[in-house]
């Protein structure tokens, strides 16, 4: 995932396009997360129909590879979650 200088990260492009959604975090990772965490598929299938699957598989992966703190990178916790994707508004 190779970016110029002032490009957005892809991390940058989710967080504005959950924001874009109207929804709260908590509503989208509610929606696909049946249980504490969220998983690399489910993150994929969320970011794929909200983004109508213009984002490549790699790099949707490398986002949330990115912003997932456990160690074995199995699923993201709502805190998690938050803090990589949460879009700070002025």
């Amino acid at each position: 995932m190779k970016r110029k200088e002032g490009a957005h990260t892809v991390v940058d492009i989710i967080k504005e396009l959950f924001y874009s959604t109207g929804k709260t975090l908590y509503q989208i990772y509610r929606e696909s997360s049946s249980g504490d965490n969220l998983d690399i598929e489910t993150f994929l299938k969320i970011v794929g129909r909200y983004s109508n699957n213009v984002l490549q598989d790699d790099d949707i992966k490398s986002a949330f590879y990115s912003v997932c703190k456990s160690g074995n990178k199995a699923g993201l916790s709502f805190r998690e979650f938050e803090g990589g994707f949460k879009l700070a508004v002025p």
